[in-house]
């Protein structure tokens, strides 16, 4: 099976979901899976085994993120969206296998090409937005409760 893994995240790092979906890969390759992932413009060489790496470009900002939500995260997930759509335009995958909130992303372009995904909640985002203090504001966390919804429902 051809798996895109698209991760939301700086990948590679020893840390949180970058450092969960690296072994997730290892397992999916071990069972005879090819898997590609999507990840943001910065961020480390995984160790081995050889994994392919496709990097959103774009005018990043920064080559470091924190972690929890921000503003800058937003913008490096539209570079991924943007970068989603290219690799889909270049290549067939069977599955994408999505990390955060690239399930949302997924949930918008994938049934659009009809292509399935599956989505690894490491956390409830409307949580995160007041744990992380993003951001108090009702409306704000609707809009990612919103997000969350729209995603689990596909």
């Amino acid at each position: 099976m051809k798996i895109l893994m698209v991760i939301p995240q700086l990948f590679y790092s020893a840390r949180g979901t970058p450092l969960s979906a690296y072994h997730r890969i290892r397992d999916l390759q071990s069972l005879g899976h090819e898997v590609e992932v999507l990840t943001y413009g910065p961020g480390d060489a995984p160790p081995d085994p050889p994994i392919v790496v496709h990097r959103a470009r774009g005018p990043h900002f920064s080559r470091s993120i924190r972690q929890g939500p921000s503003l800058l995260k937003i913008w490096f997930d539209f570079l991924l969206l943007l970068a989603l759509l290219g690799r889909l335009a270049r290549r067939r995958y069977d599955v994408l296998y999505t990390h955060e909130e690239a399930g949302f992303i997924a949930a918008l372009v994938c049934p659009l090409l009809r292509i399935p995904f599956v989505y690894d909640m490491h956390s409830s985002l409307p949580l995160q937005i007041r744990d992380w203090g993003f951001s108090d504001l009702e409306a704000v966390v609707a809009i990612f409760r919103f997000v969350e919804r729209f995603t689990l429902k596909r």
